[in-house]
């Protein structure tokens, strides 16, 4: 079945629920087993995910970067040549206030986003069969433009690296031949893959605010706060939340999650989890887990060198030295410590967002 995570921010402020990273897969931090129609872009800003530095201070932007995304007709303007020179132009500016404010200082911006965006369009629109959409490629600027001078706003983040993974569009329509996913061209409320040679339609990533089915009804899967798991034969799967006290049994039907003491098999009701001796146990701030499902949400799952079983600890506050951003209160490690959560990391103001 496909699992899909959602942010560690969204699970600490909804089911408390993407940073997921919300939102899900996008600069969002997220993951799936669902074939997507291309190349992910890199993690939300701020992340955990890792980049390499490309470019240098010296380059100048080639022609065709004087095209702009502002007024009607404006998206007609951009093309996968003078795409990665426009964005430059356009975010540079924001990233270095918002790098600022993060006390980090920003680096080789235009030189290097030019190099990387350059290549990621390269990469993901060589095959014929996949065309650069120049109204998402706006919208990308848009959003990250719009990121960055917000600086602090995780939906902003989140909502650029939907614009920005759609530049590339698929165009192969569903039932015809296809020899990758991206080939396929996008499908309204769900996802299109290519499966067995043939573009298939799919189910979209579910969101924490997305239709809960109720006890008694028809289900595809369940969900706990930080993955959903489901059957992916529906294109809109219905879908039971363990915090709403149901999962999806095996006829397909929304039952009641068993209470705390209560024998269980995998799922439990709000803020509980299966233990090892096959009943119910309460989630803690403290004590063994395996999964951040098995802390409260003030707490991650502690698993040094990716242990099958590990602590629940409590998140650190802003200040404190972390390894990762999982380990942070703010959803955020800068250098080695938990910071206010920003667009703004070291990778970022390095030049490296894509």
């Amino acid at each position: 079945m496909p699992d899909v995570g959602l942010p560690p921010q969204r699970r600490r402020g909804i089911s408390n629920q993407l940073g997921a990273l919300v939102a899900l897969c996008s600069l969002a931090a997220c993951h799936t087993d669902n074939p997507s129609p291309g190349d992910a872009l890199p993690s939300v800003p701020g992340s955990d995910a890792g980049a390499t530095v490309l470019g240098s201070d010296a380059a100048a932007s080639p022609a065709g970067s004087d095209a702009t995304v502002a007024g009607d007709g404006a998206s007609s303007l951009l093309s996968p040549d003078n795409f990665p020179a426009t964005f430059a132009n356009a975010v540079c500016d924001s990233m270095a206030v918002c790098c600022k404010q993060a006390g980090l200082v920003l680096s080789s911006c235009r030189p290097t986003l030019q190099s990387v965006v350059a290549a990621w369009i390269t990469k993901n629109t060589s095959d014929p069969k996949v065309t650069f959409d120049q109204d998402a490629a706006a919208r990308c600027i848009e959003v990250t433009q719009a990121g960055f001078t917000a600086c602090t706003d995780r939906d902003l983040a989140q909502q650029s690296g939907g614009a920005c993974t759609q530049m590339a569009r698929g165009t192969v329509a569903l039932g015809d031949s296809c020899t990758d996913s991206r080939q396929c061209a996008p499908v309204s409320g769900g996802t299109a893959t290519c499966a067995d040679s043939v573009c298939t339609a799919g189910p979209p990533p579910p969101t924490i605010d997305g239709p809960h089915a109720t006890l008694g009804a028809h289900c595809d899967g369940t969900c706990r706060p930080t993955n959903c798991s489901w059957s992916g034969s529906n294109p809109l799967p219905a879908l039971c939340w363990t915090d709403d006290g149901v999962y999806c049994s095996v006829i397909g039907i929304c039952v009641a999650t068993p209470a705390v003491g209560e024998p269980c098999v995998v799922y439990c009701g709000k803020d509980a989890h299966c233990a090892d001796n096959g009943l119910c146990a309460p989630n803690l701030t403290t004590g063994p887990c395996q999964t951040n499902d098995d802390c409260l949400s003030q707490a991650y799952c502690y698993r040094p060198n990716s242990a099958v079983s590990g602590q629940c600890t409590l998140l650190k506050e802003n200040g404190i030295v972390c390894t990762s951003a999982k380990e942070c209160a703010s959803g955020q490690c800068l250098s080695g410590t938990c910071r206010p959560w920003s667009m703004a990391n070291d990778y970022v103001c390095a030049g490296v967002i894509f």
